[in-house]
């Protein structure tokens, strides 16, 4: 490939989800020879079959006529949404002419045109490209992750309701990874968001996964829900249910579940819907394992009748303290 001399040589396309076969697999091909696999399928989203109301946004780059860069985002679809920048990539023969500035800027522009409240994106500390992130106004929050946030969307806009009554329980959707991905990379007084798949609330640990959290938790999960809340439906909560991977045939279920901190009164009817949806299941005993550092989910598993039937002692250590591991157990 010859590469372009200045950005002037090139030309910038944008296209939403779902594109045409051909030019999906065009765009799939280019990123996994730069990524050579994704935490999710480009092609599934390029094309729009993960689910009717997931929206994907990609911005390319041309020369004469040749694919040499692109940037894209997973977009919830409420009024004010939450993206996920994944992936940008430039042709190593096209780089350092501004070409993954100008990718970013545009869609930024777009994702301020839909009403965005944030976009997230993960870069190591290592990766040259956050510095570039941070020029064009991402900020570190946690660990790999880095966040945008729009001024177009107001606090009071997207403030959520604590009223119990507003609240509903659905099951999780793959339409729900940009918002739910936020939720886990959160603060949260919840230390274990899922201690099966080692999710720990960024209060505690530094993230050092993104991308692959949402994917690996929903296809592995035999039940998953959500809570959400208010006329924007923004989600509050989660919970999934797993076979155990070291045990995958036997009778027993694993689940987990966390909260946003003004919704943990909320925690035993998501976990109960969950459990309901797991009757028609052959499990013959669902545990949940937790430290001792997270009271109100041990709270809310006795309140479910989980009883706690094993404790190991210095199990994990959370800023710099050695804390307890708890085995709930509920039979059927």
């Amino acid at each position: 490939m010859k590469a372009p001399q200045n950005i002037q040589d090139i030309t910038f396309e944008s296209h939403d989800a779902p594109l045409a076969p051909a030019k999906a697999w065009e765009i799939e091909s280019f990123l996994l020879k730069i990524f050579e696999y994704g935490d999710y399928s480009f092609r599934s989203a390029l094309t729009a079959a993960y689910h009717k109301t997931f929206k994907y946004h990609i911005h390319i780059a041309r020369h004469q006529d040749k694919l040499i860069a692109a940037a894209a985002a997973i977009i919830s679809t409420n009024q004010y949404p939450t993206a996920i920048v994944a992936p940008i990539a430039v042709h190593h023969h096209c780089r350092n002419l501004g070409i993954a500035t100008k990718l970013i800027e545009n869609l930024l522009q777009h994702l301020h045109q839909l009403n965005t409240t944030a976009a997230y994106i993960a870069a190591k500390p290592e990766n040259r490209a956050r510095k570039l992130y941070q020029r064009l106004g991402f900020k570190p929050t946690s660990g790999i992750v880095m966040k945008y946030e729009f001024q177009n969307v107001t606090t009071s806009d997207i403030a959520l309701p604590t009223d119990q009554n507003s609240l509903s329980i659905r099951p999780a959707l793959w339409s729900d990874y940009p918002a739910i991905s936020a939720l886990m990379v959160s603060p949260h007084s919840t230390c274990c968001l899922n201690y099966t798949h080692d999710i720990y609330s960024a209060a505690y640990f530094p993230v050092n996964r993104f991308l692959s959290l949402f994917p690996k938790l929903f296809k592995t999960s035999i039940a998953a829900n959500v809570i959400e809340t208010g006329p924007d439906h923004n989600i509050v909560g989660f919970c999934s249910a797993h076979k155990p991977t070291a045990q995958p045939k036997s009778h027993i279920i694993e689940l987990d579940f966390f909260t946003c901190d003004d919704f943990q009164r909320s925690a035993a009817r998501l976990v109960q819907t969950t459990l309901n949806t797991l009757k028609a299941s052959a499990a013959h005993k669902i545990i949940c394992k937790t430290p001792d550092i997270d009271t109100h989910k041990h709270h809310y598993l006795e309140q479910l009748n989980f009883k706690r039937t094993l404790t190991e002692p210095d199990a994990l250590t959370i800023t710099s303290h050695c804390h307890n591991l708890h085995l709930y157990e509920l039979s059927r």
